[in-house]
């Protein structure tokens, strides 16, 4: 099976339980071990964190999906660039530059995204990929 990235706002969902249904889709990936977190998502989740103990706890908790692949982050930093540039000659306002990276990191590693967020669809309307809405 292919490995899945899911975006911030599916695990923003997730972990407030506000939608079920949606749980359970991310509670399957995790046990068949196919839930991946790109390091700007994990970055944009710890930003969240309160303090530095649920901070610490969430870390803890992401790494294990945490993409151990990702490389140096040239690669997705250089897709994540192309994005941005392709979106401009299309006469399109910039993304927020971590939903351009989330996007960038699931096309490096050539798997679905999924997301909640609107802004990874206009990424799939000009480059092939896939999203899976939640």
């Amino acid at each position: 099976m292919t490995p899945v990235y899911i975006d911030t706002a599916v695990w923003q969902d997730y972990f407030a339980g506000r939608n079920p249904e949606l749980g359970d889709r991310v509670d399957e990936l995790i046990t068949q071990r196919l839930a991946r977190v790109s390091g700007a998502v994990l970055q944009e989740l710890l930003s969240l964190a309160r303090t530095q103990a649920d901070c610490d706890r969430l870390a803890e908790a992401l790494l294990g999906v945490c993409d151990r692949a990702e490389d140096d982050g040239r690669t997705i930093a250089l897709t994540a660039g192309r994005i941005a540039c392709r979106l401009h000659a299309e006469g399109l306002a910039p993304l927020p530059p971590l939903r351009v990276l989330s996007a960038a990191s699931a096309l490096t590693a050539h798997a679905p995204l999924l997301t909640t967020d609107a802004a990874p669809h206009t990424v799939a309307r000009y480059f092939s990929l896939k999203i899976l809405c939640a």
